[in-house]
């Protein structure tokens, strides 16, 4: 996976769909170009904003005659919560017109006005106010890239971390927002033969001082603005030496190389994080890591995506089976490098010819990628994971022609065009819920369901997240202490009342569970303690 670093996006941050009309005269049909024109980044909007845009026809056609719609407003799971009174858009309102009565609890909604044809409808989505600290080190969400006039959307959603590269516009939007930057360089990803051969000396060994010296120039010059270093962005010199990504010959001419730049970023810019990729999976490299270089590693970060078809969703992720391997090296070694899990992501992808399927990786709807990112975010906390970086802001448009059946183009948190995704929306809700939890570990729920309990920082009550890996139904949280209705609200921001059942002896709360995660608050502290086990660390 290549992060998106330094690359400055060319299209708008207004939003826009294709919808197809038929004109007043009823002589035939025109494909129309809307805009939702607002004065809020990416359409993200929080429960304390106004709701409200411009409907605006993009380029209108000279010959196009008045356009009369009633704009629908449905919700994530395409169910119709407003329709707004008809508007006409013409010349002489210069084909822009003002929509009022939209929807502003927490939730995704999307717009459409008129007849939508293939294309994806106008869509915002209103998260949770926060209370965020500014320069938050110790918040553990992170999004890799991002154009820098999209990072303020990131802000709002409350991601405190940026994984980019260490251009002027991303360092000035990360610091004109007061988030945090962990640099990345693409420049070792893969180098040439030949430049291997320059930095190999008469007698054998490596001298890679001449490959980092833009790291060490990049940290004296914008070390105010960086929080910390990772030396390279998945590097690839099994074909140069030998391997694969599991190790080979490769690893040890790379281990000279990280322990070369480490050094050099550590005396260049002292007391900041200097990251090192690698697999979690215990292998001769991570020992010998573990073993010689103590001092030079400050955090290990793994790239973390599910690339088996088979065993696509994020439960079944080798790096969940890793895990107590890699903590058991660490207490060997009496160790304690933190886990930034550098990138992970499920894309949006959909199958458009099945022969040309990419050899790894499957199909997510967009409501499949915002369920498996908030999974995979609850489960890696959990387990001590200190930092997460999704994989990506936005989709890629590097050259503007998303291609709908490459994995590659839609990992992002918003589409190409910068409407948000679901999945914004679920990280917000995370954000929200998540922040400053004390994990208290994993929670039996029974039915086949995936739970884990927290005491929440923001209400200092124990809350449970829980989720099947597929299907619906209700489960039965049987329960002594609680007595009175309990909350559940989904990742999308749906919420709803349970109360309790049954006698004293025999009550139990029968909380809705589907692959969608739920937050179930409500629980009394004895009651979710009693089923409550501790993950290896």
């Amino acid at each position: 996976m290549k992060s998106r670093t330094g690359f400055i996006a060319l299209c708008s941050i207004l939003t826009f769909s294709l919808v197809t009309l038929t004109r007043a005269t009823g002589e035939s049909a025109t494909d129309v170009s809307f805009e939702f024109d607002t004065t809020v980044p990416c359409n993200v909007f929080t429960v304390n904003d106004v709701v409200t845009g411009k409907l605006a026809v993009v380029k209108p056609s000279p010959d196009l005659a008045d356009i009369t719609v009633a704009p629908v407003i449905r919700d994530v799971q395409g169910k119709v919560v407003a329709t707004l009174r008809p508007v006409t858009l013409s010349k002489a309102n210069g084909w822009a017109v003002a929509l009022t009565g939209l929807p502003h609890a927490v939730g995704y909604y999307s717009i459409e006005a008129g007849k939508i044809a293939e294309a994806m409808a106008i869509s915002y989505v209103v998260v949770p106010a926060l209370t965020l600290k500014d320069h938050d080190l110790a918040s553990p969400f992170g999004v890799n890239g991002g154009d820098p006039s999209a990072i303020v959307a990131a802000k709002r959603v409350g991601i405190a971390w940026i994984r980019a590269s260490t251009s002027e516009g991303t360092r000035k939007a990360v610091r004109d927002n007061k988030l945090c930057l962990l640099v990345v360089w693409d420049d070792m990803h893969s180098p040439s033969h030949e430049q291997f051969e320059k930095w190999r000396r008469p007698d054998g060994q490596w001298d890679f001082s001449e490959a980092f010296q833009l790291y060490v120039k990049s940290a004296k010059q914008f070390g105010a603005d960086i929080d910390a270093y990772d030396i390279v962005n998945e590097a690839n010199w099994s074909d140069e030496f030998g391997g694969s990504w599991d190790g080979g010959p490769w690893v040890p001419v790379y281990l000279k190389f990280m322990r070369q730049a480490a050094a050099a970023l550590h005396a260049a810019d002292p007391g900041k994080p200097v990251l090192w990729e690698g697999d979690p999976n215990v292998g001769p490299d991570l020992r010998e890591m573990a073993e010689n270089d103590k001092s030079l590693i400050d955090v290990f970060s793994p790239h973390v995506y599910s690339l088996h078809r088979s065993r696509s969703l994020p439960e079944e992720n080798d790096f969940f089976k890793q895990l107590p391997g890699y903590y058991q090296l660490m207490r060997e070694h009496n160790l304690n490098w933190p886990l930034w899990v550098g990138e992970f992501g499920f894309s949006a992808f959909r199958v458009v010819d099945p022969d040309k399927m990419p050899p790894f990786y499957s199909p997510n709807t967009e409501i499949q990628q915002a369920q498996n990112l908030a999974r995979m975010i609850t489960m890696m906390l959990a387990r001590g994971v200190k930092k997460v970086f999704w994989y990506d802001l936005e989709d890629n448009i590097w050259d503007n022609t998303p291609e709908p059946g490459d994995p590659e183009y839609h990992f992002g948190l918003m589409r190409y065009d910068r409407t948000p995704k679901p999945a914004i929306l679920a990280y917000a809700d995370l954000v929200y819920q998540l922040s400053g939890a004390q994990w208290l570990g994993y929670y039996y729920i029974g039915g086949g369901g995936e739970a884990y309990a927290f005491t929440s920082a923001r209400t200092g009550k124990p809350v449970v997240v829980a989720w099947l890996l597929s299907g619906a139904k209700n489960e039965n949280i049987y329960v002594s202490d609680t007595k009175d209705p309990v909350k559940v609200t989904d990742v999308f921001g749906a919420e709803q009342t349970v109360a309790v059942e049954g006698k004293p002896g025999y009550r139990s709360v029968p909380v809705p569970l589907s692959e969608t995660p739920v937050f179930i608050e409500g629980l009394s502290q004895s009651d979710v303690e009693r089923d409550v086990y501790p993950l290896p660390r």
